[in-house]
């Protein structure tokens, strides 16, 4: 909703102007809109404004997702701090819920996202492993991670209640360790 973060994210001069266009032509034409946020180093400080900035269209869901280092995004620095995240992500998930939005996320860690919200966890059925990301001898340039069984994020994870349906990533404790991780000793459904 800030043109010039839009541009630092995009590199596309007008881009922003594009995507608000497309999105009400997709209203426009009855068909179901589902949005997704990309949580970056950019934008993690204002995730709830942003997502107000978007009530003027009918969103069908909306999805908030961590930033992964991929092919496309090589940038580490983009990957956002989890203690900058929590209150971020907490305000605009209370936000989507005092509106009544449909939303999701996906990518961020369950230590990340206050328990209430849990159950809003995109494709929770597929994560098991998910909580094992980390092998130190896997080097691969868009590091999935996943694919590996026995790949783990952090040893501070093995302890943790909800280890075996969380999105913790192996590419943050790579670049920023594991201090900002909370494990938890409450069970996902408590």
């Amino acid at each position: 909703h800030i043109p010039e973060d839009d541009y630092k994210l995009g590199l596309l001069k007008g881009g922003q102007e594009m995507r608000l266009k497309a999105l009400q032509n997709i209203n426009d034409a009855g068909i179901p809109l589902c949005i997704n946020i990309v949580v970056n180093s950019v934008n993690v400080g204002y995730l709830r404004e942003m997502v107000a900035s978007l009530r003027k269209f009918r969103i069908d869901r909306l999805t908030l997702k961590m930033l992964h280092i991929t092919e496309n995004v090589k940038d580490a620095s983009l990957i956002p701090r989890y203690d900058a995240m929590r209150p971020s992500v907490e305000a605009a998930m209370e936000y989507m819920e005092k509106e009544g939005m449909t939303f999701r996320f996906e990518g961020i860690p369950l230590c990340v996202v206050p328990p209430r919200y849990h159950s809003h966890q995109e494709n929770k059925k597929n994560l098991s492993g998910f909580g094992y990301q980390y092998n130190s001898k896997i080097g691969t340039k868009d590091f999935p991670e996943f694919l590996y069984p026995d790949a783990f994020a952090s040893p501070k994870c093995g302890g943790c209640a909800v280890n075996k349906s969380c999105n913790s990533q192996s590419q943050y404790v790579r670049i920023y360790g594991d201090a900002e991780l909370r494990p938890s000793a409450l069970p996902i459904d408590a």
